[in-house]
């Protein structure tokens, strides 16, 4: 298996790249259940695969939820109208996405169909970045807070990568009560972005030579995985077990 130039993400790859393959392959079509929404019915009715309008709407609606990203009583009371908006905007919006800033362009847009849809004011970073991802599946990087736990502290590590610079990104995002909501979480999500492609670039081929070996189409959520469990306090992942077994406070 080829090597990451970048220390720190050679270690990431030999601790978590395995077991985040395999957690990503469950989650894209097992349905032991029967009532969840699978990670490929989600794709699908972005896509406008095999689904009716209402089958497609209640997909979306339900994996959202199972994300749980529709919380307050707007998103949930909104999830119907919400899926509905969000479909609408998929239909229009173009088959892909290949660089930064086109992602970026979706994503303020679908933030703000999703704003007037759920009736919110709030923050909608998280669950715009996962509603996106249906729809370009290699190219949109979910939002997740214990992604940009890890992220931040990669990029810190890697001096030559895109670097995270506070008293120049915080300062362009908006502020205060009266500030636009989808601006905020734009400048957010763009300053995630650019960091995250960075990472991702180099450690993208060896993602993919080992995915490959694994029929897993999607090396981004991969990544995501990797980052994810990086960046959490969990002490289910395996290859943290037998360090929490072994230590005492």
């Amino acid at each position: 298996m080829m090597k990451v130039s970048c220390p720190h993400l050679n270690a990431l790859v030999q601790r978590y790249l395995s077991w985040a393959t395999e957690e990503q392959i469950n989650l894209l079509t097992d349905n032991k259940s029967n009532t969840k929404q699978t990670n490929q019915d989600a794709i699908n009715a972005a896509k406008f695969n095999h689904f009716t309008d209402k089958d497609r709407t209640n997909t979306i609606g339900k994996w959202l939820g199972q994300y749980g990203v529709l919380q307050g009583d707007k998103l949930r009371e909104n999830t119907d109208a919400i899926s509905t908006a969000i479909l609408k905007y998929f239909k229009a919006s173009p088959n892909s996405v290949k660089k930064a800033s086109h992602v970026m362009r979706q994503y303020e847009s679908l933030n703000s169909v999703i704003r007037v849809a759920g009736l919110e004011t709030r923050s909608l970073l998280s669950l715009t970045s996962k509603a996106l991802w249906c729809r370009y599946p290699n190219d949109t990087p979910i939002y997740d807070r214990n992604a940009v736990v890890a992220l931040w502290s990669l990029v810190r590590l890697r001096h030559d990568a895109a670097s995270y610079a506070p008293e120049v990104h915080d300062a362009r995002r908006p502020k205060g009560i009266r500030a636009n909501q989808t601006k905020v979480d734009c400048a957010d999500y763009e300053v995630f972005l650019i960091n995250y492609l960075a990472l991702y670039e180099e450690i993208k081929p060896k993602i993919n030579e080992y995915t490959k070996t694994k029929s897993y189409p999607y090396a981004i959520r991969v990544f995501d995985k990797m980052l994810w469990a990086y960046g959490s306090k969990s002490r289910d992942i395996p290859e943290r077990k037998s360090i929490y077994q072994k230590w005492k406070p």
